[in-house]
């Protein structure tokens, strides 16, 4: 509604709102960041297989805080978990509708 697309790329972080929501994201080209944690919840695999590659950012919230030593080597490591989970969740066969659920 505020035309905001047609000026910025706008990148949603940790998004959870609706499916409906997310298609609509989607149409307008929308960016999504995800990271390691929420790629490892029952929501985002169900949202990440909508999300077409090209609008999918990986990211991290670290360090944990200001003023901490933090090596780059863990937020190279974040990063890949995030982007190792996105892919599995994405490749992975979908489960049918009316199947049990485990």
């Amino acid at each position: 509604r505020t035309g905001c697309t047609e000026t910025c790329l706008p990148i949603l972080h940790w998004f959870s709102g609706s499916t409906e929501a997310l298609r609509r994201a989607v149409s307008l080209g929308v960016h999504f960041s995800v990271n390691e944690m929420q790629a490892s919840t029952r929501r985002a695999t169900e949202q990440l297989r909508l999300i077409p590659e090209e609008l999918l950012l990986f990211e991290t919230d670290l360090p944990p805080g200001e003023d901490v030593a933090f090596p780059a080597s863990e937020i190279c490591a974040s990063l890949a978990r995030a982007r190792e989970r996105t892919l599995a969740i994405r490749s992975a066969p979908r489960p049918t509708r009316g199947a049990a659920r485990r």
